[in-house]
């Protein structure tokens, strides 16, 4: 029930920052799930990021039927060209981190795949090369790399090039060298947004694991912080 509610509000929250044909940069875009739940709230223009054949190629499928889904093979790190992946049994749980040895999670044990090598780009060279003008909202899911994934947007990590952040922050250690969720929200305050929301969370053993995080402009008509 908990996570319904949460689901509500953030369905509302993406409505009422997001606009028709509006660009959203969803990383991390696996099988084209969040994408599917903001079509059902909204129709922007999607561009989903998902290095992983299978779960890319089910994004292929999903934009025959929703134009407005982009989908990009790539992953998105803070160094573009050629890098390593680890697919995990479940593949959501696949990062440009390795997971913590010893895990019992599906989501965290290594496949047979192992390593595979995939192109990664960075936010500002890829916002160049394709010519986007303003992004209304950055969605990113890179399983513990998120601060790099939305500090390679450079210049354009700002209010007025990017309008709106939903970050997944990880409260607990799945990856080695994953970014931490201080060091995520400390980023992004200081770049002129502030935390507006905790949506979808997960807990596990009575402890809080994971949740959602959307970031606004920290300015009208968003925060009270005046």
């Amino acid at each position: 029930m908990l996570d319904e509610s949460a689901d509500a509000e953030r369905r509302e929250a993406l409505k009422n920052i997001l606009t028709p044909g509006g660009i959203v940069l969803d990383v991390g875009a696996n099988r084209g799930q969040f994408a599917l739940d903001l079509l059902a709230v909204q129709k922007p223009q999607i561009f989903c990021f998902e290095p992983l054949p299978e779960a890319f190629a089910q994004l292929e499928d999903l934009q025959k039927l929703h134009p407005q889904i982009t989908p990009i093979q790539m992953a998105v790190s803070n160094v573009s060209g050629e890098t390593e992946f680890h697919v995990t049994e479940g593949d959501v749980g696949s990062s440009l981190l390795a997971p913590v040895a010893n895990q019992t999670s599906q989501w965290l044990t290594p496949s047979s795949a192992g390593l595979i090598s995939v192109q990664s780009t960075r936010l500002d060279e890829w916002i160049v090369s394709h010519d986007i003008g303003d992004v209304e909202l950055l969605k990113s899911d890179a399983q513990g790399f998120d601060r790099r994934v939305i500090e390679s947007a450079g210049k354009f990590l700002s209010p007025d090039s990017i309008g709106a952040i939903l970050v997944e922050l990880n409260f607990h250690r799945f990856y080695e060298g994953q970014d931490s969720f201080y060091g995520i929200i400390e980023s992004l305050c200081t770049k002129g947004y502030f935390l507006a929301g905790m949506y979808r969370h997960y807990n596990r053993a009575g402890w809080l694991w994971w949740a959602d995080a959307l970031f606004l402009p920290d300015r009208e008509p968003y925060s009270t912080q005046f």
